[in-house]
């Protein structure tokens, strides 16, 4: 008996697991390719190679591209990174950039036709990954940016609706805060003398004990006097229920 059919009658091999595909911007991930078209591809993307971004950022990068196969784990480009790399902000680089898409760095998008799913589809494919909620809502925004970019065909369902909300949300909307007044109006309300009068609400009353605007301050100082006239202007509207 072969080795084949002896492996075929034992236990199946465990699948391999997928490797998180990426979870960065991707405009980041254009800047990161404009960057090494204009100074040179390194034999090694490093650190000292990603120091116009932050530390969180480069190590995200670096993911993406192993993700993308444009480097290997050594960090290292590959010849495909190499080539859509040099082909970046010319005509050859969109339609490279779509083959590495459907060259298998998304294997559980393969058997899920994304003209006609819906975002729950969608959203339950990326799960083989294994990754948390939070980053696979931003593995799904990179991909619908990077499919837009390159041409991939994606059906209106999933171009409109791929950010499916977590399960806990039971469907409920977050209560919208009032709009702001803009701070011009209350300025150039609050900067005008006031006149009080025996007659003038408590609200009125208590405003006028307010000190004024002074467009002088520094932003900080602006910004606690803004919270502390709302605060006042709520105070103010519960005590007009009340004696003048």
């Amino acid at each position: 008996m072969s080795d084949t059919n002896q492996k075929s009658e034992g236990t199946q091999a465990a699948p391999r697991p997928v490797r998180t595909p990426p979870y960065v911007s991707f405009k980041s991930l254009m800047t990161l390719f404009e960057e090494l078209k204009t100074n040179g591809i390194p034999p090694q993307i490093d650190r000292s190679v990603l120091r116009r971004f932050s530390g969180g950022l480069g190590a995200q990068l670096v993911m993406a591209m192993k993700s993308l196969g444009l480097i290997d784990d050594g960090n290292r480009p590959t010849t495909n990174g190499e080539r859509v790399i040099r082909a970046f902000g010319t005509d050859e680089f969109k339609p490279l950039f779509r083959a590495v898409l459907e060259s298998g760095c998304y294997p559980f998008l393969d058997s899920l036709d994304l003209q006609t799913a819906t975002p729950s589809m969608f959203a339950d494919a990326f799960k083989a990954t294994g990754a948390k909620e939070d980053v696979l809502r931003k593995c799904r925004t990179f991909y619908l940016h990077a499919a837009q970019f390159a041409g991939v065909p994606i059906g209106p369902r999933i171009a409109k609706g791929g950010h499916v909300p977590s399960g806990n949300s039971n469907g409920r909307r977050k209560k919208e805060k009032p709009p702001r007044k803009p701070i011009e109006e209350v300025v150039e309300t609050h900067t005008k003398p006031h006149q009080t009068t025996q007659h003038g609400s408590f609200g009125d009353r208590l405003l006028d004990k307010f000190p004024p605007f002074n467009p002088s301050w520094p932003p900080e100082i602006q910004t606690k006097w803004f919270e502390g006239y709302e605060r006042l202007l709520a105070m103010g509207g519960k005590g007009n229920g009340g004696n003048s």
